[in-house]
């Protein structure tokens, strides 16, 4: 039986586990994009977009080979359209929120990975990597299994909500930003530019007022 997505959400704690995260996002895949909007008012993905285009343009965007990490249902691509990147694939823990992006018609091609783990994509020479609305799930251990799917000078661009970088448990499990800070000593990437107080929810009722607003960083892999 499908739980409803308070109950499903209340599975999402800072122990979660990638078998919990992958449960919990497919049971919501078919309604996720109805409920991450009317419960939270999500718009993480269209504050990256715009980002994306001050930073960029247009016309770099439309050559570069992009992978969405954490993609989920799409939200991020659907938001781009077909012909704003010179493609567009998608990767994610749960097979059902891919289904919902596949459907859509924008990603080329869509892989299940777990991030906790090396993702090896048959490809490595992707320009442009997103991660929107990942990390807090998952910690920054995990971006060193992400940056190989980038070409080298490639550029990674994420989110972090402020209470993942405020509340002590939370910089305890995710490690941010400090562990960010530690790669870019090691010269595995570069932070380019870091946005504070970016839009991510519009409702604060479910999640707190401090995940309303998020870091965007810029990096770019060494």
């Amino acid at each position: 039986m499908a739980m409803d997505w308070k109950t499903s959400a209340k599975l999402l704690t800072v122990n979660a586990s990638d078998d919990e995260i992958r449960t919990v996002y497919d049971n919501w895949a078919k309604s996720y994009d109805q409920i991450i909007d009317s419960e939270v008012g999500y718009r993480a993905f269209k504050t990256v977009l715009h980002l994306l285009m001050e930073y960029f343009g247009a016309r770099q965007l439309a050559d570069m080979k992009t992978v969405d990490v954490g993609a989920g249902t799409g939200l991020f691509g659907k938001e781009a359209g077909p012909s704003m990147f010179k493609q567009i694939d998608a990767v994610d823990i749960s097979k059902e929120m891919l289904e919902q992006a596949a459907q859509l018609e924008i990603y080329g091609n869509i892989y299940q990975r777990n991030l906790s783990q090396h993702i090896n994509l048959p490809e490595s020479d992707y320009d442009l990597g997103v991660c929107i609305g990942v990390f807090g799930l998952i910690g920054a251990e995990c971006i060193p299994n992400i940056l190989p799917a980038l070409k080298k000078d490639g550029y990674f661009i994420f989110t972090v909500r402020n209470d993942i970088m405020k509340n002590e448990t939370y910089k305890q499990r995710f490690k941010f930003p400090e562990l960010l800070y530690e790669y870019e000593n090691k010269g595995l990437l570069k932070i380019l530019k870091e946005l504070k107080d970016q839009d991510y929810h519009t409702r604060s009722e479910h999640c707190g007022q401090d995940a309303t607003k998020s870091a965007i960083y810029i990096t770019q892999k060494l």
